[in-house]
Formats: C-alpha cells, sequence, structure tokens
C-alpha cells in the first residue's frame, strides 16, 4: 500500500502521538513542549518547527480524537437499509458511549477542552456543526420519506442536539451509571420519536 503521507506529516504524527501520551498521564497544564521534544528524540527548536506552540499541538491532538468519533457517526447515517428512527436511536447510544469511552480511556481530555477553549479554539463548535450537520440530514430522510413528520427541520436539529450535548456532558457521568444513561437515552428516543412520527 502507498503511503501519500510526506516525511513533515509523519513527523506530525510521530509528535502527536508521543505528546497525546503525556497528556494521556500529566494533562496539558503539567505537560511542557521541551518534555515532548525530549520524548520524540529532538531538539525543542525543532519541535516549534512543526507546531508553534503547545495550544496547537494539543488542539490538534485533540481534534483527531473527536474526528474519530465524528467518523463513527457519519457512518451510522449512511445506513439506508436502516431505518431513520433506528439511526437516530443509534446516533444518540454512541454519543453515550463515545463520551463514556473517552473518560475511560483519556482521563484527561476534559482538561485538554478546557486548555484549548481558553485560548479561543473552535474545536467543540466545529464539532457541534458537523454533528447538526449529521442530524439535519437524517431528519431530512426522514421527512422526506414522510417517516418523520417536521414542520421545522432547523429547530428539530437544534432541539435533537441539545438533547445530545447533555449526554456529552463529563458531569453527567459522575450522576449516572452509563447503564442508567442509556435507559434515559432510550427514553429520550421515544419522547422525539413521539414528536417526529405523522399523527
Amino acid at each position: 500500500m502507498s503511503n501519500n503521507y510526506s516525511v513533515d506529516d509523519n513527523i506530525r504524527s510521530q509528535i502527536k502521538s508521543v505528546a497525546q501520551s503525556r497528556f494521556h498521564i500529566y494533562g496539558a497544564d503539567k505537560t511542557t513542549m521541551a518534555e515532548i521534544a525530549n520524548d520524540a528524540n529532538m531538539s525543542a527548536a525543532n519541535l516549534y518547527r512543526y507546531f508553534k506552540n503547545k495550544h496547537e499541538l494539543i488542539e490538534e491532538c485533540v481534534w483527531d480524537m473527536l474526528f474519530a468519533n465524528l467518523e463513527s457517526l457519519q457512518k451510522i447515517i449512511n445506513q439506508p437499509s436502516v431505518t431513520v428512527a433506528s439511526r437516530l436511536q443509534e446516533f444518540m447510544l454512541s454519543v453515550v458511549h463515545q463520551t463514556h469511552e473517552l473518560i475511560e480511556k483519556e482521563p484527561k481530555f476534559n482538561n485538554l477542552i478546557k486548555c484549548i477553549n481558553s485560548h479561543g479554539s473552535k474545536i467543540t463548535l466545529r464539532q457541534n456543526e458537523m454533528e447538526k450537520s449529521m442530524i439535519k440530514e437524517l431528519i431530512t430522510e426522514g421527512k422526506e420519506s414522510k417517516v418523520f413528520f417536521v414542520s421545522n427541520i432547523k429547530m428539530t436539529v437544534q432541539t435533537i442536539h441539545a438533547a445530545i450535548i447533555f449526554f456529552k456532558d463529563y458531569h453527567i457521568f459522575t450522576v449516572y451509571s452509563l447503564q442508567e444513561l442509556e435507559d434515559i437515552v432510550l427514553h429520550t428516543n421515544k419522547l422525539l420519536l413521539n414528536g417526529l412520527l405523522p399523527r
């Protein structure tokens, strides 16, 4: 298989890999660029050739993880053989599972998000817009196939996404267990479908 990455792309990927290992253990605040450079077997000056500062590096690491989750959500949307109602439920359940997995596998992830947001990052806005675009795709398909009764697609999308944001909040997992959140998703989905299905 041919590798389309340039040498610079490969080095950037290696830097992000060693940086993520440090972020995983120490978080953003207790990790320095000098430590990352040392782990990557390069000088700090060389590291700054690839990332202008730590916040840019953190942002790319965070986006790599978020984008992987977004790709998984898009695969749920792209299942024409599955009913739109089932895909909506699977989409919402996947958001819960993704958040739970991040908490379990990346305990400092929320710290990274706070760090980049404090420096004006637009990553979470970008993530939200992509999620809303997927939901819009699903709701529009449901409306056009007359599976869903929707008078206002934009408001419907915003309402569903507002519910999803609840399930992306790390603090929710300190209040409810994963099983309880799954049950809440199923009940929320049932309430949404009661409003969406033709009467």
